[in-house]
C-alpha cells in the first residue's frame, strides 16, 4: 500500500499553535471560469435524521439539496453502504466501501490487538479484548490465570454490529455467557473517572476528508454521556444494573430519573468541571494520539476492502469517499484515556426521547445535540465543498460563494496522524519520536502489506 503526501496540499491552511483552523480564503484563478450552478447534495439515501441535518446545513451554505436519486449531483449522502450504481465517477460520497466491516467491534478488536502485539507500549489505550466466540478458549485461560493471582476481573460483551446498547452485558464467570453471535469481549474498565458520582464516556466526531493524501479532522468538542445511577465497583450483585455501568443514551433515557440537562453535556463543559485536577491541553494531546493510532491500525485493512470493491465491480477508481466517525472514549480515575469503540455511522439525531410512562415516549428537540452536530456537519460540508470547487467542472466558483471561506471553528486538523502514517508507509527513516523500534519495522510492514 503506497501513500504519498505533499505538504503543498495543505498550503491553504493557517495554523495557530493550538492547531485550530482560522479564517483564510482560497485564491482561485477565475479568469477562465464561469459560474453555472450550485453544488448539488443528494440526500435520497440519507438516514431520517441525517437528511434533515444535511439538508439544513447545505441550504445555509447555499448548496442545492436534491432529495431524489439523480446521476448528476456532486455529493451523495449515503446512510451506511457505498452504492456505486447511483454515483457518477468523481462525485463525493459520505461512505467508504468496507467501513462497516472494518469498524465492526470484532474486526476493530483484531486490528488493535495486532498493533498491541507489535507495539505494546503504544496501544495500551485499548482495553484487552477477545473476539467471541472464536477466542473463548483464550479468554477462559486469561480468566483462570487472573483468578489464580487473586484477581476477579469483570468483562463486558458487545455484539459486533450492535448499537443502542442492545445485548450488551457484564459478567465475571464465563460459564454464565450464553451467546453464539459475533461479538467482542473487553476487560471492563472498573475504575472510571466519576463526575458527581456517576460514570460517563465521551463521544468525539472525526472526519476523514481524504484518504490519499490522508486528511483527518477532529471536533474540538463533543458530547459527554452520563449514567443515571451512582457508580459502584462491579460485583455479582450489581452487574445487571445497566443504569450504573452503561453510558448509552438509549439505555439511560429509560430511567425515570433521566434528565437531558444532566444526561448529556458538552465535552468542553465536562473538561471545565475537571479543570482543577486535569488539564484540557493534556486531554486533547491524548485524544489526537488515540485517534491517529487507531486510524493507522485500520486504514490498511480499509484500503484492501476498498480496492476489492473497485475490482469486483470493475469501477473506475479511485473513489472520492469521505467518512464521519464517532469515537467513544473514557477516562479512568488516573486520567488515562481509553478507546471503547468507533462508530462508523454516528447518530445525527437532534431530538430527545423522554419516557412519559412505560412504553410511552415524547420526542423533544435537544439543544445540545443540535449545537454539536450542526456545527460538525456544517464544517464537514465546507471542507468537502471546497474540494468540489477545487476540482472545478460546471460548479459555481465565485469567490463570494459561501463555502469558500475556510473557517472551521470546531475542527482541528490531525497533522499528527498524517505524519505518522507517512512515516509508516513511505518514510525511509523512522522519525516517530521513538514511536517505532527499528527491530519491529519489518514485522509492521508485513502486517500493513506495504513492503
Amino acid at each position: 500500500m503506497a501513500m504519498s503526501f505533499c505538504s503543498g496540499r495543505f498550503g491553504f491552511l493557517y495554523f495557530h499553535d493550538s492547531h485550530y483552523l482560522t479564517r483564510h480564503y482560497l485564491s482561485l484563478d477565475l479568469s477562465c471560469r464561469r459560474c453555472y450552478r450550485k453544488i448539488r447534495v443528494n440526500t435520497a439515501r440519507a438516514g431520517p435524521y441525517s437528511v434533515k441535518l444535511v439538508s439544513q446545513c447545505a441550504r445555509e451554505l447555499d448548496m442545492e439539496v436534491v432529495p431524489r436519486v439523480k446521476p448528476d449531483c456532486d455529493l451523495y449522502w449515503h446512510r451506511r453502504d457505498y452504492l456505486a450504481q447511483e454515483v457518477p465517477h468523481g462525485a463525493y460520497v459520505s461512505s467508504t466501501p468496507g467501513i462497516k466491516e472494518v469498524f465492526s467491534k470484532s474486526v476493530l478488536a483484531s486490528l488493535l490487538n495486532r498493533m498491541q502485539w507489535i507495539f505494546p507500549a503504544e496501544y495500551q489505550f485499548y482495553p484487552r479484548s477477545w473476539k467471541f466466540p472464536e477466542e473463548r478458549r483464550e479468554l477462559d485461560t486469561y480468566i483462570k490465570r487472573k483468578t489464580e493471582l487473586g484477581d476477579s476481573p469483570t468483562f463486558i460483551l458487545k455484539p459486533s454490529y450492535g448499537s443502542l446498547g442492545v445485548n450488551i452485558f457484564l459478567f465475571k464467570d464465563l460459564n454464565d455467557v450464553v451467546y453464539s453471535e459475533s461479538a467482542v469481549v473487553q476487560e471492563y474498565v472498573s475504575n472510571p473517572l466519576l463526575v458527581e458520582g456517576v460514570k460517563f464516556d465521551l463521544r468525539l466526531y472525526v472526519l476523514i476528508a481524504s484518504y490519499n493524501p490522508l486528511e483527518v479532522y477532529i471536533t474540538s468538542t463533543g458530547l459527554t454521556r452520563f449514567c443515571t445511577v451512582p457508580y459502584e465497583a462491579p460485583t455479582v450483585h450489581n452487574l445487571n444494573n445497566d443504569y450504573m455501568h452503561l453510558t448509552n443514551y438509549a439505555i439511560n433515557k429509560e430511567n425515570s430519573s433521566y434528565s437531558l440537562d444532566t444526561g448529556k453535556r458538552t465535552v468542553a463543559d465536562t473538561l471545565d468541571m475537571l479543570s482543577e485536577d486535569y488539564d484540557a491541553g493534556t486531554f486533547w494531546v491524548d485524544v489526537k494520539d488515540v485517534v491517529a493510532k487507531t486510524l493507522i491500525a485500520v486504514l490498511p485493512a480499509l484500503h484492501i476492502e476498498s480496492r476489492s470493491y473497485i475490482l469486483e465491480r470493475q469501477l473506475q477508481g479511485p473513489l472520492c469517499c469521505f467518512q464521519l466517525l464517532g469515537f467513544d472514549l473514557m477516562l479512568d480515575e488516573d486520567y488515562k484515556l481509553h478507546l471503547l469503540e468507533v462508530n462508523s455511522n454516528p447518530s445525527q439525531a437532534m431530538v430527545y426521547e423522554k419516557t412519559i410512562s412505560p412504553g410511552v415516549e415524547e420526542t423533544l428537540s435537544s439543544d445540545i445535540d443540535f449545537e454539536i452536530k450542526k456545527q460538525f456537519m456544517s464544517d464537514c460540508l465546507k471542507i468537502i465543498g471546497r474540494k468540489i470547487l477545487k476540482h472545478g467542472g460546471d460548479v459555481a466558483v465565485d469567490t463570494s460563494y459561501s463555502v469558500v471561506p475556510l473557517n472551521y471553528p470546531d475542527l482541528m486538523l490531525l497533522e499528527h496522524c498524517r505524519k505518522l502514517f507517512f512515516s509508516l508507509t513511505d518514510g525511509l527513516k523512522l522519525n516517530l519520536s521513538d514511536f517505532i523500534e527499528f527491530t519491529k519495522y519489518g514485522l509492521l510492514c508485513n502486517y500493513l502489506r506495504i513492503a
